[in-house]
């Protein structure tokens, strides 16, 4: 293994044969009215502030939440000197809980008595405790002034100046996620699997303490007393002592845990929140948006966080994640890659100048096996199904084929394994992309360059569709043409560009070369070195995260038909047409248009119609949101990069850099030198990017065929037609239109055989 870590110096790298991690807890607060306003932290927050640097909240403070961290913080703060007005305790008062109050006496006499004086101290302090009560709303104009709180007397106000909310505590398990390591579904929450010493189903890995579940101070220190034995016993072949006596202690604490819980459990549930109370404190998403987007489109996790922005943000989905799996759907949470945000690196925002190192420029995709992917569970089966046309895959190039061929008066059905727009579709720039990028002319081009420039006005033209279908149907597709530079830093690299724009024009699309002095007036942020650029005015950007789900709207109301959580397990061929046997029952129909992106070459063999389509998995980076500094997508003409900045601010940086496969789900995932390099080369374009923090990189599976997509009937098997493209996200459209033209017999308006499936013989 290999961690990377951010320090004083920078970034540090470690190749450990063994790792123990004990990465903590966080505290998920309940999202009430009004608890995004300035003056509202954690409890344990508040903890650490005065902890590390002395520090005690401004003017009255009022303390709420579940559980004895309350008290403490409340008096520590009494102590340092700050004003306490309350503690909200969502729990009954222990001394109405006789029995459960022995059961922890019980368990550990010495904490439970700690905890008693912890009560009666501030009691003398005069601080109120206010038992089986919750904050239901917070508060101030521009601050917070106050909050409303219900018991079971009513609801009554406090006048406060800060509010510190405690709330659940969830295991920062991010690192024995994106690690590998096996996780459980327990109660809701997902939990690594480990022995008591901490070791998990990878034995070079411990994960102790609340990394693996919350379970306070004493069960960290038994488990990191187990941890550190077995290490040595796995480094050195044995270790001194007796570990019965650990265990012991981890035992007696995790009973002494459960009955604290059991005394501390809440009386009285959170508020449910308004409709404008705010979700996603980070992108600033709304109750009611998130509903409505999960009524309208959203059936799963992903697809809703996707739509509304929600745990994008700097915390990434840790406090608001588990409230977004609660709206995306009321079942209980039950698969790690369904029911859970999953982990990006970097884990926590890093400076982008700690991880930018220049990395030697790779010469083509790297092709990667595709990993088997299970029929998902949950959907119910289907009614024996009979259509016109099945279209196999809800990405952005399935989706339009459908909405095409419903608007031409087809019956259809999509038919999609996981969930739309959820593979490469959902996770791509949104680069729209009129000229060649570097590594399509020249020596390092697919197939010699030629695939790629016979596509380029299929570009063109699938631009400007997207445009006519963002004002047909009336939705914002968040699509804007910017236009296009790709910069030159030599005299060589203008001659590269002088070349390759002038193929370009002979195709049809709009480019030159510009010099210095118009690239710095055009873009002042980019590196002031660079000797000019070719510019394309026709190029732009959209957000592939709902423009595909407009299409899939629109398509529905056409009269296509979406099956989600469909896999198709095999194909016959019948007279008539074709029995396609799914995980949802047998779906009949006349014609198929296999639109699987990369999965496509596994679904032509089902019909024994195999296509040269692999998978090549490719990553993302997006920066902290900053103001305004570039308009145009930026590319480079030696190096892998697409740079644009999106609307909210973010910085989305991509070009073509190589992704992996987790060791356990087989989904793409980020490589750590690929992120160096892309990072690298993103500053040395735009220097004022080194300011900035990463706070997410993602990665998806995207297509590699020869630079050219793969459009028409195969000439093996009649009623088969394939939809694939390596550009996809640009060819989309135009792709569905096309296709749907040929299905229907219709005149597609161009000559088409360069892109047949017939060239691969």
């Amino acid at each position: 293994m290999r961690i990377g870590c951010h320090g004083p110096e920078g970034a540090v790298y470690f190749a450990p044969r063994l790792l123990v991690i004990a990465t903590g807890a966080y505290e998920r607060v309940p999202a009430v009215p009004g608890w995004t306003l300035p003056g509202v932290m954690t409890a344990g927050a508040a903890q650490t502030l005065l902890r590390a640097y002395g520090t005690v909240p401004p003017g009255r403070v009022l303390v709420a939440g579940n559980g004895p961290l309350d008290f403490q913080v409340a008096l520590e703060l009494h102590k340092a000197g700050a004003t306490v007005v309350g503690v909200v305790e969502a729990a009954a008062s222990p001394y109405r809980k006789s029995l459960a109050a022995l059961q922890l006496l019980a368990a550990d006499p010495a904490l439970a008595l700690a905890g008693t004086r912890q009560l009666r101290r501030l009691a003398s302090a005069g601080v109120p405790v206010h038992w089986s009560a919750r904050i239901t709303a917070i508060r101030g104009e521009g601050r917070v002034t106050g909050a409303s709180v219900t018991a079971a007397a009513g609801v009554h106000e406090i006048e406060a100046d800060t509010i510190l909310l405690g709330g659940a505590f969830a295991s920062d398990n991010s690192l024995s996620r994106l690690l590998g390591c096996a996780h459980d579904v327990v109660d809701g929450a997902l939990v690594a699997r480990r022995q008591p010493d901490g070791e998990s189903s990878l034995p070079d890995i411990h994960i102790i303490g609340e990394a693996g579940r919350f379970g306070g101070a004493l069960v960290a220190q038994a488990e990191g007393e187990l941890a550190g034995r077995a290490t040595v016993r796995k480094l050195r072949g044995a270790a001194s002592g007796d570990v019965r006596l650990a265990l012991r202690r981890r035992a007696r604490s995790l009973a002494f845990q459960s009955a604290l819980w059991n005394l501390f459990r809440p009386a009285i549930e959170p508020p449910s929140p308004t409709p404008d109370t705010v979700i996603c404190r980070c992108e600033e998403v709304t109750r009611a948006t998130l509903e409505r987007d999960a009524a309208a489109a959203a059936p799963d996790l992903a697809t809703l966080k996707r739509l509304s922005r929600s745990g994008m943000g700097r915390c990434q989905g840790r406090y608001c994640s588990h409230r977004l799996g609660a709206i995306a759907g009321a079942r209980q949470p039950a698969s790690e890659t369904q029911d859970f945000v999953a982990p990006q690196m970097p884990i926590r925002p890093v400076p982008l100048a700690s991880l930018g190192v220049e990395k030697p420029e790779w010469g083509g995709h790297k092709r990667a096996l595709l990993p088997d992917r299970a029929p998902l569970d949950g959907a119910p089966r289907l009614p024996e199904t009979r259509v016109d046309i099945v279209v196999i895959g809800a990405g952005v190039a399935g989706v339009s084929t459908a909405l095409f061929l419903a608007r031409g008066g087809a019956d259809v059905a999509i038919l999609e394994h996981g969930f739309s727009n959820g593979v490469a579709s959902g996770g791509n720039a949104g680069s729209l992309h009129a000229q060649l990028l570097s590594f399509d002319y020249g020596a390092r081009a697919e197939a010699g360059g030629g695939p790629a420039a016979r596509t380029l006005p299929l570009q063109r033209d699938s631009i400007a569709l997207w445009g006519r279908l963002q004002q047909e149907t009336g939705r914002d597709f968040e699509m804007k043409i910017t236009g296009g530079l790709m910069v030159a830093e030599t005299e060589a690299h203008l001659r590269f560009l002088e070349a390759k724009t002038a193929l370009e024009r002979a195709q049809g699309i709009e480019s030159h070369v510009i010099d210095a002095a118009e690239l710095a007036r055009r873009e002042p942020a980019l590196n002031p070195e660079f000797v000019g650029a070719a510019w394309c005015p026709q190029e732009g950007k959209i957000n592939p995260l709902v423009a595909t789900r407009h299409l899939l709207d629109a398509a529905g109301v056409a009269g296509a038909i979406l099956h989600e959580r469909c896999s198709v397990l095999a194909i016959y061929a019948e007279s008539g047409g074709f029995r396609i046997e799914t995980s949802r029952g047998p779906v009949l129909a006349r014609r198929i248009v296999n639109a699987a992106g990369a999965f496509a070459g596994q679904v032509g063999g089902l019909l024994g119609c195999e296509i040269p389509v692999f998978g090549a998995p490719l990553q993302m980076v997006v920066t902290e949101a900053a103001a305004p500094a570039i308009t145009a997508l930026v590319a480079h003409a030696d190096r892998h990069l697409t740079l644009k900045q999106a609307a909210n601010g973010n910085f989305i940086i991509g070009g073509g850099w190589t992704a992996g496969l987790d060791p356990v789900h087989h989904h793409p995932r980020p490589r750590l030198d690929s992120l160096e390099g892309n990072l690298w080369v993103a500053q040395h374009v735009v220097p004022g990017l080194r300011k900035l923090h990463v706070i997410r990189s993602w990665a998806a599976m995207n297509i590699n065929i020869d630079g050219a997509p793969i459009l028409g009937e195969d000439p093996r098997q009649k009623g088969l037609f394939h939809a694939v493209t390596s550009n996809g996200y640009t060819l989309g459209p135009i792709m569905g239109e096309m296709t749907a033209a040929l299905v229907l017999g219709r005149d597609p308006g161009r000559d088409l055989a360069a892109f047949s499936p017939a060239r691969f013989g």
